[in-house]
């Protein structure tokens, strides 16, 4: 199959990734503080593994510095998503194989009934409700295994946290 590069949106012009999950930057003029032009060149950009065993990539735009899953680009950019389900699946259940074979679009009670199917997920991960209870950020699909873990990922309190997610069971970017 030969590598077809698509820009990554929201990126236009300045980030493309490819079928195979190769992230490139573009050649682009930059300007300095004092005005002056100067050419930067693109080059393939690494990705790395992070604590929850997913491939990801940092992208800056405007002085803004992005960390984005591979698996969410490559869907977005390459997997038709015509039910507008919110969370990218890898249907082996390999966190790093990111093959647009291996990836599919699904609603939040598909995926955790796969990561359950699959063995990813069992009912006996912590001791008591709140700490069994799964909370999956709405924007990046990401699953935390308990209120802690998602409250300290989304810099929060514990107890503040907790409390929006008991108060109408999610927050504006968590869902319980």
């Amino acid at each position: 199959m030969d590598e077809i590069w698509r820009d990554v949106t929201g990126f236009e012009k300045y980030y493309q990734i490819s079928n195979k999950g190769n992230v490139q930057s573009l050649d682009r003029i930059v300007y300095t503080n004092k005005g002056n032009a100067r050419l930067v060149k693109g080059k393939l950009l690494t990705s790395r593994i992070n604590n929850f065993g997913y491939l990801s990539v940092r992208l800056s735009y405007k002085g803004i510095t992005r960390t984005l899953f591979m698996h969410r680009l490559i869907a977005q950019e390459f997997i038709d998503n015509p039910e507008n389900k919110p969370f990218v699946n890898h249907i082996d259940g390999n966190k790093t194989n990111n093959s647009i074979e291996n990836l599919e679009w699904v609603s939040h009670s598909e995926n955790i009934s796969h990561a359950y199917r699959s063995g990813l997920l069992n009912n006996n991960r912590g001791a008591n409700h709140h700490e069994s209870r799964i909370v999956v950020s709405v924007h990046t699909g990401q699953a935390f295994y308990t209120i802690k873990e998602a409250a300290n990922n989304a810099q929060m309190n514990y107890n503040t946290f907790r409390n929006l997610l008991n108060s109408n069971g999610n927050t504006s970017y968590f869902k319980a």
